[in-house]
Formats: C-alpha cells, sequence, structure tokens
C-alpha cells in the first residue's frame, strides 16, 4: 500500500464514524386525550430504565405528536405531563429499529381540578410564544451535567462530537445571559460549564428582531443570581468515573472526571459582590472499528484514542445600586484549558475473498491544545418607572487565544515511517455596544427598540510542515476584521388567548479578510430582517404557535 493511501484512510476515520453515528434510532409517538384528540404542549421526559436518568426530552406539537433522535438501544421509560392531567408513564425497548409507540392516552386529573391548594413550580419544559424555556433548576437528574450535556436532553437540539445544531436550523448562536459568544470557543465553554451554576436555557428557533441576524436559531444560557442579603454561597464537588472491559479496548489507564468549585456573594446596602471558581478535570476514551471492502481488497481498522482536558474558570462581578433608577455592573471571567489526544490507529489490508493478509500500518496521532480567554462586561439600566419602562446599555470586551500542535506518524509494514506536522495559533479579540429600550405603553401592548455596534479580529496562523520540512502550499496566514451595525424595533400585544409579536431589524456588515498579504475578501453590505410570532391559547395550558423570521 503506498504512503498516501495510508494516511487518506487514516484521515477518513472521522468521517466513517459519522456515518456510523447517522444510523442511530427513532422513536416517535402521539399524545392524546380520551376522545383520541391529540394534544399539544405535553412534556415527554426519556428516562433509562436502569437508573431513571434523562436522556432526552420533547413537547408535543399541535397535532400531539412528538419524536426522540439519535436513541442508542436500551430499555427506556417515557414519562408524560401535562397540567391538569394524570402522569403517565410507558415503557418502550429499543433493539435495532426504529419505533412507533402506540398512541398515549392522557386523562384530566379530578383530585388536582378540584385542589384548592396552588403550589407555584416551575416545569421542566415551558413553551412561550416565541421560545422554549428549560427550566435547568426544575431537575434533579441535571444535577452533576454540563451544559453540553444538558443540551443533549433538549428538543429540536443535536450533539454530534461536541458540535451543537438544531434540527432544520443549523449551528445556533450561544449567548450566555444575552451576551454575545459566537467567537469564543463555544464548544469548550459548553462543556466547562457546570449545571450547578445554570438557572434555565432559552431555546430560540425564530428569534425577533431583538437579536443578532445570523439567520439561524439562538440558544441563550441563563445563568444563576443570588439576591439574599449578606454573605452566602456554596461549593460543590462532582465526580463519576465510567465502567468499561479495559481488556476488550486495550486501555492502558483509568477513566474518570471530577468538578470542584464554589460561588460566593455579598450583598449589603447599594453593593452586590459576587464571585466563582470551578476546575473541570476529565478523562475519557472512543475505540471504534471499520470494515470496509474496496474491491479487490478488505480494510480493517482499528483506532482507540485516549484523551485528557483539565480547565479553570474564574469569575468576578460587581452591581452597584446608584439610586432607585440607576444600577451599574460590571463582570469579568477567565478561562485556561489544556487538552491532550493521543490517537492510536492501526489498518490491515486483506484479500476481500480468502482475507488473506497483505500489508498493514500503523499510526499514531498526537494533538496538544491549549485555550486561554478572558472576557469584561460593563452595563447600565436606568428604570424610568415601576412598570417596567427602562433602559440597558451594556459594553463587552473578550480576547481568546487557541494554540494547537498535532503530529502524526505512520509506521509502513516494512518499518519505514514518516511525520506531518501542524501547528495552529488562532488569537481572537472584539467588542461589543448594545443598547436596548423597553416600554410598556399599556398592560397589553410593549414596545422595544435598540441598537447594537460590534468590531471583531480574527487571526488564523496555520504552519504545516511534511518530515520537518514547512509545506508552504498548506501554510496560511489570514486575518479577518468584521464590523456589524444594527438597529431594531419592535411591538408585542397580548389580550384574551392571543399574543402578537413583530419586529424589524437593519443591520450593515463591513468584512475583510486578508490572506497571505492579499485581500480575498471585502463585503459591505445592509440588509433588513422583518419577524413576527403569533400564538392562540387553548385553555389554561396548552396553545397554537405561528412564527416567521426572514432576512
Amino acid at each position: 500500500m503506498t504512503r498516501s493511501v495510508a494516511l487518506r484512510l487514516f484521515l477518513l476515520s472521522p468521517a466513517l464514524f459519522l456515518f456510523h453515528s447517522l444510523q442511530a434510532q427513532i422513536i416517535s409517538g402521539r399524545v392524546v386525550d380520551e376522545k383520541k384528540h391529540g394534544i399539544s404542549a405535553a412534556s415527554i421526559l426519556l428516562l433509562r430504565q436502569s437508573d431513571s436518568a434523562l436522556v432526552k426530552s420533547s413537547l408535543s406539537d399541535k397535532e400531539g405528536i412528538f419524536m426522540f433522535r439519535e436513541v442508542p438501544p436500551a430499555k427506556y421509560i417515557l414519562e408524560i405531563t401535562l397540567v391538569s392531567h394524570k402522569r403517565v408513564y410507558v415503557q418502550a425497548e429499543m433493539t435495532g429499529k426504529d419505533l412507533a409507540m402506540e398512541p398515549i392516552v392522557l386523562s384530566p386529573d379530578a383530585t388536582l381540578l378540584k385542589e384548592v391548594k396552588v403550589i407555584a413550580s416551575k416545569p421542566f419544559l415551558e413553551q412561550k410564544a416565541d421560545k422554549l424555556i428549560v427550566n435547568v433548576e426544575a431537575s434533579a437528574t441535571m444535577a452533576g451535567s454540563t451544559a453540553l450535556e444538558i443540551l443533549q436532553k433538549v428538543p429540536g437540539v443535536l450533539v454530534r462530537n461536541d458540535q451543537v445544531t438544531m434540527v432544520g436550523k443549523g449551528a445556533p448562536a450561544i449567548l450566555i445571559d444575552g451576551r454575545i459568544s459566537q467567537y469564543t470557543d463555544i464548544s469548550q465553554l459548553l462543556r466547562d460549564l457546570s449545571a450547578a451554576n445554570i438557572e434555565k436555557i432559552e431555546v430560540i428557533s425564530n428569534p425577533g428582531a431583538r437579536y443578532d441576524a445570523s439567520g439561524g436559531a439562538v440558544i441563550n444560557i441563563i445563568l444563576k443570581k443570588n439576591a439574599n442579603l449578606g454573605t452566602n454561597g456554596s461549593v460543590y464537588f462532582i465526580t463519576g468515573s465510567g465502567l468499561y472491559d479495559r481488556a476488550a479496548i486495550h486501555a492502558d489507564r483509568g477513566f474518570y472526571r471530577f468538578n470542584p468549585g464554589f460561588n460566593i456573594n455579598h450583598r449589603k446596602g447599594k453593593l452586590n459582590l459576587f464571585g466563582g471558581f470551578g476546575f473541570f478535570h476529565r478523562n475519557w476514551f472512543s475505540y471504534n472499528e471499520f470494515d470496509r471492502i474496496i474491491s479487490p481488497n478488505r480494510f480493517f481498522q482499528e483506532i482507540y484514542e485516549p484523551a485528557k482536558l483539565s480547565s479553570y474558570n474564574f469569575r468576578l462581578g460587581a452591581d452597584l445600586y446608584a439610586s432607585p433608577k440607576n444600577t451599574f455592573g460590571f463582570y469579568a471571567k477567565a478561562g485556561f484549558q489544556d487538552r491532550t489526544n493521543e490517537a492510536s490507529g492501526v489498518t490491515h489490508q486483506l484479500d476481500a475473498i480468502t482475507n488473506q493478509s497483505l500489508s498493514q500500518f500503523r499510526t499514531q496521532n498526537n494533538t496538544y491544545s491549549n485555550r486561554n480567554s478572558l472576557s469584561a462586561n460593563l452595563n447600565w439600566k436606568h428604570q424610568f418607572d415601576s412598570l417596567g419602562k427602562d433602559l440597558n446599555m451594556d459594553l463587552d470586551f473578550a480576547t481568546f487565544r487557541l494554540t494547537n500542535h498535532g503530529d502524526i506518524l505512520t509506521t509502513l509494514a516494512n518499518g519505514s515511517s514518516y511525520t506531518t506536522d501542524q501547528q495552529i495559533k488562532n488569537p481572537v479579540q472584539y467588542l461589543v455596544w448594545k443598547s436596548d429600550f423597553t416600554d410598556p405603553v399599556t398592560e397589553n401592548l410593549k414596545l422595544e427598540a435598540g441598537a447594537k455596534a460590534s468590531f471583531a479580529t480574527i487571526n488564523n496562523n496555520l504552519r504545516f510542515l511534511q518530515r520537518g520540512v514547512l509545506d508552504a502550499n498548506k501554510s496560511t496566514d489570514f486575518k479577518y476584521t468584521e464590523r456589524i451595525s444594527a438597529l431594531y424595533s419592535s411591538i408585542s400585544w397580548e389580550k384574551n388567548k392571543w399574543e402578537f409579536q413583530g419586529g424589524l431589524r437593519a443591520e450593515q456588515t463591513i468584512a475583510k479578510g486578508i490572506s497571505q498579504s492579499l485581500t480575498v475578501l471585502n463585503r459591505n453590505y445592509w440588509q433588513l430582517f422583518p419577524s413576527a410570532f403569533v400564538l392562540r391559547k387553548i385553555g389554561k395550558k396548552m396553545a397554537g404557535i405561528a412564527s416567521t423570521a426572514a432576512g
């Protein structure tokens, strides 16, 4: 086998693994009432039967239909709930095929309807006119999870290879407390963020005029805040270890994770101070086998990849309640992370008919990466009255730096070998200013307007070496600058069983890309982005929703 074929097979491995993952199974079903009419907005939780751990969640649509994608083979329990209805549990087992459930009937709970005492509690899933709210605090099964693991359980959200996408929408913009994060290493941010620090997650499939017009969906992660007076805080320690057969995968080490940290808050008079620290360490592995026939040959490949990651995260902030109408705030966070991956693989070339060994080669792919980030925010809120009329201003700055070094050692059957090295430096900086004005004109009518300006610079320095010699054709220096200016306005109206929201956003984008001292991208354009949402309530806890957004 030639060297080019050997390298090509190794690089194809992730694609083959992705193809295998796409064969995952689907559970689908329908929630109906006693008259067999579909029930919308019912909450369906998919629980693992062995330990009742939450695997995925869903809401039934207007026809009562729900679906869980990419469900691995196992025994499960479906928990179906709806306010004022009896809770229903249904068993399901995935054995290698898609599973279509029989209709699930929900019946009114006469006991609950007659109950006088009302206890305020939030459901795990809440459907609003323009968003789906996941109340992380409302689920005990979220304890010990990371933000990325929580998103795996959210309806309409898919997580593959640590990349977040939404069904029919592609990759969403990820916001933290409503603030921009698209220039940072968002996958690592989600891996480092513990459920212990998350209050809720907002999933916005069709963002309104208030949000950046990137053309996709928005996921907004709301962090917990402490309003108690005095000094208080919390300490947490989360750990876990996997159970597996070391001999089956030739594992050479143990795999585990632990996540200690603390949060502290001091509130007295007009000043509120808060901060926290979290450390996250994780060891894990992947083991994959690929068996393919490319006539007249058969290729059997084994890849074992242990990895480890350590990250340190700090946050510090302050709020000053200068007067009854004015609040000033400061918030800063920093993160430092190191990661190592060591992938070893062996590929056997066989005769497809006789299975006689023809050749084999081995690869060792080591990757070392370091990620550092620092961000800060200054904010001001002015309240004109006690009815909700206010003005908010934010100034955000962030810097992020990724350095990555990877080397591949390929050893052929005759004992000869060669190396391929790749070095990446990727610094990013951005500055964002925004202002939002809200005016509840009447009890039923609310107006919103705002402006935003952002500036970002992204550098990508890539060095590719073959046998220690720089390959100028594959190496590059690229610098990208982007400036976005935006204005928006929206109106929302609610009366009786109807809710309406409409808005318009105008954006100017100026972008420039320079590669090897040559300008390869130069854009300057304006765009308009209208949006509209309509909700019609059906009963106390059900509703039909229609929404659209264009750009």
